[in-house]
């Protein structure tokens, strides 16, 4: 799974990386069928004041499950938890090569509002 670290990472360190029994910021298993298909999660942007009614919005399906609508019912489900948690503004970080993601937010009516360019140093 993409997960934007450079190296793989244990499931320890997965684990202590995702939102688990906090009380505003949450992570849920996606299941398609009663089959494991990825996870997401509502998580803190930037753990300042001001950014406390914007939450980041990380998902992550299994290749076999694209095109299943799994995504955008997900999409559809965090938003629904993000407002009841008084979360207005939302965030999802994608890389511009994973073009499906970049059309499913779209789809949603989210929109680019910025990149992050590599410096090339």
């Amino acid at each position: 799974m993409a997960t934007f670290h450079l190296e793989n990472i244990t499931l320890d360190q997965m684990v202590s990386s995702l939102p688990l029994n906090h009380n505003v910021y949450k992570t849920f298993t996606i299941l398609f069928n009663n089959e494991f298909c990825g996870y997401c999660c509502l998580n803190n942007w930037k753990p300042r004041q001001a950014y406390d009614r914007l939450v980041e919005l990380t998902l992550y399906i299994k290749p076999q499950f694209h095109g299943k609508g799994v995504g955008k019912q997900t999409l559809i489900f965090l938003e629904q938890v993000a407002i009841k948690a008084n979360l207005m503004n939302f965030l999802g970080v994608i890389t511009l090569e994973n073009t499906a993601s970049v059309k499913l937010f779209e789809k949603m009516g989210c929109r680019r509002q910025g990149l992050f360019v590599n410096n090339p140093g």
